[in-house]
């Protein structure tokens, strides 16, 4: 099937605060091709319990955190699947990266940060990147790919990089590019089906929201191998994955135009962990806290998300 859009200039954000680079840029693109995304984030509600664990006890950054939302099964209900190819060589990996190009597809491939002028970086770390155009008959050919800036704030911008140091990119890399293909699809069927999964995860979720009455003990005495400074950036990834994660179950039920009470709650949520999140950024550049506050907000923050999901469950049960 032709690519549902043409050469992209710039990809506007779709900002979600809980996916990552990879995934924020899929959603972005899908959203450009005007497909509708929000019906998979019908299971974006991450239990604190699995947030807790990855950001606090394994301290992933908010960029590493695993969520099953945007599944490759579930793009395939949209009409899209992406597949990564690796390569023998770079000119096979070039060759077919053009042709995918000229059809009007972006590409993907996962490159270190030093070869990304733009991001000012000399990390080992990986970044996605998504080609969108090429000029090879320049004195010094390059392809041109999307990305935000090095805050990873505003919309998608192209960036040049030059075949050379593509290249050299490649060679110490995977190899692999990643390929969109989009297929005909079933709208009756995509509601029906993201419906079907969406009670399916809704029945077996369960959250008993403990990790908020851990947050003040644990800041007050850190962990054995944590001082302040460690724990607290562990939760600042952790309230942000949150705050990203309640705003997107939002949009979903929203989209679905499914109970505007709880809407407005997970909003209210969204907002709390933000706040909560710049809170314990407060504390960790001054090393002081307010436990008071702190487990207000807190306490406050798990009557919402409780209520949420238990009114979800009751409408569950009546239908």
């Amino acid at each position: 099937m032709k690519s549902l859009v043409t050469k992209i200039d710039l990809l506007p954000r779709y900002e979600t605060k809980l996916f990552n680079c990879r995934a924020s840029k899929i959603v972005s693109y899908l959203k450009f091709a005007n497909l509708p995304v929000e019906l998979l984030f019908y299971n974006s509600f991450e239990s604190t319990e699995n947030i807790f664990k990855q950001c606090v006890g394994e301290a992933k950054p908010r960029w590493c955190y695993h969520t099953e939302c945007m599944s490759y099964d579930d793009l395939k209900l949209l009409g899209v699947s992406v597949e990564y190819k690796r390569f023998r060589s770079f000119d096979n990996a070039v060759s077919e990266m053009i042709a995918c190009i000229d059809r009007g597809e972006l590409v993907s491939f996962n490159s270190k940060m030093m070869f990304l002028a733009h991001r000012n970086s000399v990390q080992d770390e990986y970044h996605y990147i998504y080609f969108s155009g090429h000029n090879l008959k320049e004195a010094k050919p390059y392809f041109t790919f999307l990305d935000d800036n090095e805050s990873c704030l505003g919309d998608y911008k192209p960036y040049k990089l030059d075949v050379e140091t593509f290249r050299k990119a490649f060679i110490i890399s995977k190899k692999a590019l990643g390929f969109f293909k989009f297929f005909p699809y079933d709208p009756q069927q995509l509601l029906a089906e993201t419906t079907r999964r969406y009670h399916n995860w809704l029945l077996h979720f369960e959250d008993p929201c403990t990790f908020y009455d851990q947050v003040t003990s644990m800041l007050t005495a850190p962990p054995e191998n944590m001082d302040f400074v460690s724990i607290s950036e562990r939760f600042i990834d952790a309230f942000t994955v949150i705050a990203g994660s309640r705003f997107i179950f939002s949009v979903y039920l929203q989209y679905r135009n499914q109970n505007p009470e709880v809407q407005q709650t997970l909003q209210e949520a969204s907002r709390l962990s933000e706040n909560l999140k710049n809170l314990l950024l407060k504390y960790k550049l001054t090393r002081t806290t307010n436990n008071g506050l702190l487990e207000e907000k807190l306490a406050r923050l798990k009557q919402l998300e409780q209520q949420s999901i238990a009114i979800l469950k009751a409408e569950l049960t009546v239908h």
